[in-house]
C-alpha cells in the first residue's frame, strides 16, 4: 500500500519504522519485530494457531477474547498481564518465518495527518533467520 500524506511518499503503512514512519513519537517497529528481537517479553504476547497448544507451541492457543495495552508506549512496560501483541504465525520455509502480528497502537500523534495515532496495527511480517543480528525483518 502507497499513500501520500502532505507530500511525503511511505511504501508500505508509513506508520512503523521499517515502512516509512520514522520521525517523532511514530517511530516505533511493529510488535513483531519489538517481541523478535525481546523488546517485548514472551509474557506480554499471545501467540495463536487454529490446533491451540501443540509440542512446538505449548503457549499457543486457538481463539479468546484479548485486550491489548499499547506497545508503543513507553508509560507502558511489558508484563505477563499486559498483552502487547498477538501472533499469528502462517508458515516456515527454509529460513524464514512468515506471521501474521497484531497489536495496539496507542502513543504520539502524526504530524502530516495532524491526528492521534491510535488503532488496531496489523503487520504480515517476514524473518529471515541468520546474520548478525539473529535475523533480519521485512
Amino acid at each position: 500500500m502507497k499513500e501520500d500524506w502532505g507530500g511525503a511518499d511511505y511504501g508500505y503503512d508509513g506508520w512503523d519504522m521499517m515502512s516509512g514512519g520514522n520521525s517523532g513519537e511514530i517511530a516505533h517497529f511493529a510488535a513483531g519485530p519489538k517481541w523478535f528481537f525481546n523488546w517485548i517479553e514472551d509474557s506480554s504476547i499471545i501467540h495463536m494457531q487454529p490446533e491451540g497448544s501443540t509440542a512446538e507451541c505449548p503457549s499457543c492457543v486457538s481463539s479468546g477474547s484479548f485486550q491489548l495495552v499499547p506497545f508503543d508506549d513507553k508509560n507502558v512496560a511489558p508484563s505477563p498481564t499486559l498483552k502487547m501483541g498477538i501472533d499469528i504465525p502462517i508458515a516456515v520455509q527454509g529460513n524464514k518465518l512468515y506471521s501474521f502480528w497484531l497489536g495496539y497502537r496507542g502513543a504520539g500523534y502524526h504530524e502530516q495527518l495532524g491526528q492521534p495515532i491510535d488503532g488496531l496495527s496489523v503487520h504480515f511480517t517476514q524473518f529471515t533467520l541468520g546474520g548478525i543480528f539473529g535475523a533480519s525483518y521485512a
